[in-house]
């Protein structure tokens, strides 16, 4: 998806736990953010695709997360959860 999106000219600001999986992403003309909150901070949409309900709750409720820049911007969460946790996050 960011490919995608730097491919067509888009800005792309990426962030991953394992900073190493975003290089790839760089060499395409992604940058870095050094948490969730600062790629919010920088974005007007962020997008999430995380891998299990516990990683989308931690990068949205956790210090440094989503919560604490998303005022005014969107959220779009397109992560590998359960209804229960989408309903949680879109709160």
């Amino acid at each position: 998806m960011a490919t995608n999106l730097l491919r067509h000219g888009f800005k792309v600001t990426v962030w991953n736990k394992t900073l190493s999986k975003c290089e790839e992403l760089v060499q395409y003309g992604a940058s870095v953010g050094e948490r969730p909150a600062t790629v919010v901070k920088k974005c007007k949409y962020t997008i999430a695709m995380l891998s299990d309900p516990p990683a989308a709750l931690s990068i949205v409720f956790d210090k440094d997360g989503v919560l604490d820049h998303i005022n005014g911007k969107g959220y779009i969460d397109m992560s590998t959860v359960d209804a229960d946790t989408s309903s949680k996050t879109s709160e």
